[in-house]
């Protein structure tokens, strides 16, 4: 794996319990319902969610829509889940979610790590590898804020 290019995380308390948090994030199915950029996706070839297994999501960026297979490398219940865009042996992105018991049910965090831009951001150059980069943080956080009302309901 190549160092990443950028990095960023943020967090946010969500009263209800990391098993419930852990159940959220690990269902990709329902990333389109709080991701500004995930449409929805299926899992690959009968995955589940456990390490090893292929999800590929349908995405839209601006006008530009895509869909993108990651693997999952991460996935210990309750604690922590994680994928790579393209898989890991590609070395583009890093996304995953640790969840730990706070006073008000969970923290969860989310990780992002670009370390190779994608062959249609690179084709941007340096502009659209800065426009990625400064639209993470708003991103992040209306995901995070979706997965919140989704576990406190």
């Amino acid at each position: 794996m190549s160092e990443p290019i950028f990095s960023y995380e943020q967090s946010i308390e969500i009263a209800a319990p990391p098993a419930k948090v852990y159940a959220l994030v690990s269902d990709m199915t329902r990333y389109g319902e709080w991701s500004p950029l995930n449409m929805g996706g299926k899992w690959v070839d009968g995955g589940t969610g456990k390490v090893g297994d292929w999800f590929e999501g349908h995405n839209r960026m601006g006008t530009m829509e895509y869909d993108a297979k990651v693997e999952i490398t991460e996935a210990e219940d309750g604690k922590e889940f994680g994928f790579w865009t393209g898989g890991k042996a590609a070395d583009i992105a890093h996304w995953s979610y640790s969840i730990k018991a706070s006073g008000s049910g969970s923290t969860l965090t989310e990780h992002y790590r670009l370390h190779n831009p994608p062959r249609g951001m690179a084709k941007g150059g340096e502009a659209a590898v800065t426009a990625w980069t400064d639209s993470v943080p708003g991103n992040v956080a209306k995901m995070l804020e979706g997965i919140k009302r989704a576990a406190e309901v």
